[in-house]
């Protein structure tokens, strides 16, 4: 089976790293990835909105301060490719094609965002529907 999982930023470090929490989850990550193909879309979170939101005060474009959440995501992703350990992808994929192919090596991918304008959860919904997933799980915390 192929899963497509969106966890937000928030719902993964609610109240910043708890590598507790962050082991938990990846060791749920790694089980699901011994009989399934599983692409993991991980989002910014707090930190990632304290920064837009001091960029934007700076006067930073919506554009810019995208990039900066962007690159909160893909820390974020990086945080967890460590937690998963040898059965993640070792590189977050930068888009969603590239997603689609590191997924077709048998290791958990683990991304994040990718253009400025997509949240997490509209990548995810991509990777989801450009791999055929079966199935979509989005995990936020944020309305």
């Amino acid at each position: 089976m192929k899963v497509i999982i969106s966890i937000g930023g928030s719902v993964l470090m609610s109240n910043g790293i708890d590598l507790e929490y962050i082991e938990k989850f990846s060791g749920i990550i790694r089980e699901l990835g011994e009989y399934n193909t599983i692409g993991l879309v991980v989002g910014g979170g707090k930190i990632s909105r304290e920064y837009i939101k001091s960029a934007r005060s700076l006067g930073a474009s919506e554009f810019f301060c995208d990039l900066i959440g962007i690159e909160m995501t893909r820390l974020n992703a990086r945080i967890l490719i460590a937690a998963i350990g040898k059965t993640a992808s070792m590189e977050p994929p930068k888009n969603i094609m590239d997603g689609a192919k590191a997924m077709d090596f048998g290791k958990v991918v683990v991304m994040g965002g990718t253009h400025p304008g997509h949240t997490t959860d509209g990548v995810a919904a991509m990777l989801s529907e450009y791999t055929r997933a079966d199935l979509l799980v989005i995990a936020t915390s944020v309305a």
